[in-house]
């Protein structure tokens, strides 16, 4: 799963999620104010290829979809905090073997938070 908000709260977030327990598609949705994940009308989230020998994962989606569910990414400011925030996870895989499968959202996201402070004191 990856994740988009502009108001760094769960409910109300988008995002694209890999359905690997299914039919292998990607699948474009958003949390609702319970936290229940919800399927958008509109699936915006493009599976370039997914190599599930490796985990490797490549997607594609547009910055602004004009979809009303769809987060945004508009500005230079946002689009730069994006690209730090998918390096640190990045990092975290590759430099710090991070072994995704064994490890929590929440191990994942204070993994996350602590990279973050590292690269924006």
């Amino acid at each position: 799963m990856f994740g988009f908000s502009d108001h760094g709260k769960l409910a109300g977030s988008d995002f694209c999620l890999y359905n690997n327990a299914g039919d292998g598609q990607l699948i474009d949705g958003y949390l609702g104010v319970n936290l229940e994940p919800k399927i958008d009308v509109h699936q915006d989230c493009n599976l370039i290829s997914f190599d599930k020998h490796n985990g490797h994962l490549v997607f594609r989606r547009k910055f602004t979809t004009c979809d009303i569910r769809d987060y945004a990414v508009e500005n230079i400011t946002q689009k730069q905090k994006l690209y730090s925030d998918i390096l640190a996870v990045i990092l975290g895989i590759i430099f710090f073997g991070i072994d995704t499968s064994k490890t929590s959202l929440a191990q994942l996201n204070s993994f996350w938070r602590l990279v973050m402070e590292h690269l924006n004191p």
